[in-house]
């Protein structure tokens, strides 16, 4: 995967310390090797719903 349960394991606590997607979605974006891959994006935050 190109992406680790690091980054979303820190999405997920952003999520219940009741951070909002958009603050969420900079943090994703800051991530180099995500930059240019929107659909990176997608399937983490998928990710994230389905486990919160």
């Amino acid at each position: 995967m190109f992406f680790d349960s690091r980054n979303v394991k820190y999405v997920s606590e952003k999520i219940y310390a009741g951070e909002s997607i958009y603050n969420i979605n900079n943090y994703i974006y800051s991530k180099s090797y995500l930059r240019k891959e929107k659909i990176g994006v997608i399937i983490i935050l998928a990710c994230v719903i389905a486990i919160v």
